[in-house]
């Protein structure tokens, strides 16, 4: 079976961490590299809109399938774009967070789990290791 990893990326700068991984992570597996940034609706400041682009840049560069989309919310943009292009594995960052903050990002991820049973998540801390 062809892997596919899937990538989620956001403005964040650190995407390109993300993508980097992703990207090592197909050609170890000799698989397909999809990176998909799924529009919410929220209106980017000019900082934010160069990020994006820029990481989309980058997965371009690095032959990824880059594929744009909307929703309303984001774990369940996620299931959508992993069930139509079929991928096997996806990669999800999260920022280091302290307190109440980490349970509504956890309880979306079990949500992803529960629901996605056959796809591996790989959730990576996007903030450098000291």
């Amino acid at each position: 079976m062809l892997e596919r990893i899937g990538v989620c990326i956001n403005a964040n700068p650190a995407g390109q961490y993300l993508i980097a991984g992703g990207s090592g992570l197909a050609q170890a597996m000799g698989g397909e590299l999809y990176v998909f940034y799924i529009d919410l609706g929220k209106k980017l400041d000019l900082d934010e809109w160069k990020s994006l682009t820029a990481n989309l840049q980058f997965a371009e560069s690095l032959s990824a399938h880059v594929v744009r989309a909307s929703g309303i919310r984001l774990i369940e943009g996620i299931r959508e774009f992993t069930r139509e292009h079929h991928i096997t594995q996806v990669i999800v960052g999260r920022s280091v967070r302290a307190g109440w903050q980490w349970f509504p990002y956890l309880s979306s991820i079990h949500g992803l789990l529960r629901d996605s049973p056959t796809l591996d998540v790989h959730i990576v801390t996007q903030e450098p290791h000291s």
